[in-house]
């Protein structure tokens, strides 16, 4: 089986081809982790003594960034 591109003896022009591919691709927001995230930040800043808790979640975000994306 040929493949499109090589029917009838014809080549991909090198200027059509896109060398970075992650343009094409962007990863959606998963809007119901960050109103989670969200919320859970604004009741840590409005709580008191709660603040400590805000490093450790920033990190695993930071561990994990594409937990909030699909």
């Amino acid at each position: 089986m040929k493949l499109p591109f090589q029917r009838n003896n014809t080549f991909i022009d090198l200027r059509e081809v896109k060398i970075n591919s992650c343009d094409w691709y962007t990863p959606k927001k998963n809007k119901k982790k960050v109103g989670l995230v969200g919320g859970f930040v604004g009741l840590c800043l409005i709580t008191p003594c709660t603040n400590w808790m805000l490093v450790p979640m920033f990190k695993l975000l930071n561990k994990y960034p594409m937990f909030l994306y699909k």
